[in-house]
């Protein structure tokens, strides 16, 4: 497809030293200008206090001394019952003592009906007791099961119903109760790997590829699969597992579209990761950059296997090239979140609101393809073997479908709660399970756990180790105690 006007005259990525200047700065200033009010604040006040700021998470909050939380709200629509994690997923924040909260300002039929049915759709109104039930537990399971925060902010008297101030008080009351017996930390199996300032090298800063908030590597359809995926992880900043040795033992590692590499990363990432049978997988435009300039050469190097692209925007079709391997049993053919974000956003012909990709696939007659564009033929996703490691890559953005991760984790050994398709967040000693479908699940149990109790009713629906089954209504959300 040929994209006219703007996207027409732009590279995707941009090396404009003035560009990227703006961007780190615009982001970390700001974070050090939190910083400087929190820190007068504290200084008049005279008790021990804690510090706070409403927004996205930034690594450059890792950094501050006087900032202890950040948090903001999910994205509405998919607030309601039946969608995934809202795009909204907890970071582990713990060795630098941050916590980042979710903002929970659920609207619901509480409060004052004063928007036609269009505005409750987007703004993720919960219409009915059992719908606000089913909202509210899906998005403070994820925060208890993931060790991160959350507060009520009611925005127009929507909390102001006795079933829903009853549904706040069970959460307190089971909140309390994970507190008081919180055990060892779970840790999965599986780490995906997020850089700070990943959006600053895109030319169209609004694109399909890092989405249109916050900083990460992917955007929220993408990490909707990753929820739906059956398949325990943790979100860790790149710096953080280069540097504490604590992060550098997961059986996989996902890259999440970090398309600048300093040779430094570069280089612990070879010494430090890739060993021990490991599998790396690395997301379309992973290593793309460095301090040397836009380089497909380096980018094959880090990544083991030989990647080419085009300084071009282009929308491309990924296809599993079928059930025949071990990746692809079971998974959707299509694997295109970064197309199907580009098709919501669309405004008109080929305008949009949001730019495309920039085009990559593999050419390397070493590597064992699996996917592979409809357009042109071209390989899009496929893997090597390496003398002590697995090497993943998979060229278009934000691809890396439930399906698809859920057989990566399990040929790699890792530990996996499930097949794909409901929402599960385990922690060490707490499930949440968001249904997305209707039906029976067998929910996989971390080594140690001796019984399941259900945390609303307190009825033990399993005794022993192995798996549980469960009966699952769609869009209702469960939550489990491991003991």
């Amino acid at each position: 497809m040929v994209f006219n006007g703007v996207l027409g005259r732009l590279d995707p990525y941009t090396l404009n030293p003035q560009v990227n200047d703006y961007r780190a700065f615009h982001i970390a200033d700001a974070w050090d200008l939190c910083d400087a009010w929190a820190g007068a604040a504290k200084g008049e006040w005279e008790r021990p206090a804690i510090a706070g700021i409403y927004r996205d998470l930034e690594e450059d909050f890792l950094r501050l001394r006087n900032v202890d939380m950040c948090g903001n709200d999910s994205f509405y629509p998919y607030r309601r019952p039946g969608y995934a994690s809202a795009g909204w997923y907890p970071v582990r924040t713990d060795a630098h003592r941050k916590l980042w909260c979710m903002d929970l300002d659920l609207r619901s039929y509480a409060g004052p009906q004063i928007h036609d049915e269009e505005y409750e759709q987007w703004i993720g109104a919960a219409l009915t007791p059992e719908a606000w039930s089913a909202t509210h537990d899906k998005l403070t399971g994820l925060c208890l099961a993931k060790g991160a925060g959350f507060w009520y902010y009611d925005m127009l008297a929507y909390f102001q119903d006795e079933a829903i101030m009853r549904g706040i008080r069970e959460t307190k009351t089971v909140a309390d109760r994970l507190a008081a017996r919180r055990s060892k930390r779970f840790q999965p199996d599986v780490a995906v790997v997020i850089k700070g300032h990943a959006r600053d090298w895109h030319s169209v800063y609004h694109n399909v590829v890092t989405g249109h908030i916050g900083e990460w590597g992917f955007n929220y359809l993408q990490g909707m699969m990753l929820g739906t995926s059956g398949v325990p992880f943790d979100v860790v900043y790149l710096s953080d597992v280069l540097g504490q040795p604590s992060l550098q033992n997961y059986k996989v590692y996902v890259f999440m579209q970090l398309p600048y590499l300093s040779s430094a990363e570069r280089e612990a990432i070879d010494n430090k990761l890739k060993r021990g049978g490991r599998t790396l997988v690395w997301l379309h435009d992973t290593g793309y950059l460095s301090e040397h300039g836009k380089d497909p050469a380096l980018m094959s190097d880090l990544i083991g296997i030989q990647v080419q692209t085009e300084e071009r925007f282009e929308r491309l079709t990924p296809l599993l090239t079928g059930d025949d391997h071990r990746y692809t049993r079971g998974a959707l053919p299509f694997q295109g979140g970064a197309e199907t974000m580009y098709a919501g956003h669309r405004l008109l012909g080929n305008d949009t609101g949001t730019a495309p990709p920039q085009p990559f696939w593999i050419d390397d007659p070493s590597a064992d393809p699996f996917c592979r564009y409809r357009e042109d033929g071209r390989v899009a996703m496929a893997t090597k073997a390496h003398d002590n490691w697995t090497s993943v890559y998979l060229a278009p953005a934000n691809c890396l479908g439930p399906g698809l991760l859920n057989n990566i984790a399990r040929e790699a050994g890792a530990f996996v709660c499930g097949p794909p398709g409901q929402v599960v967040a385990m922690g060490g000693n707490f499930v949440s399970i968001h249904g997305m479908r209707g039906g029976r699940y067998s929910l996989s149990l971390p080594p140690g756990t001796r019984r399941v109790v259900d945390a609303h009713t307190g009825a033990v629906l399993h005794e022993g180790s192995g798996e549980c089954e469960l009966t699952i209504e769609a869009q209702r959300t469960y939550w489990l105690l491991l003991e």
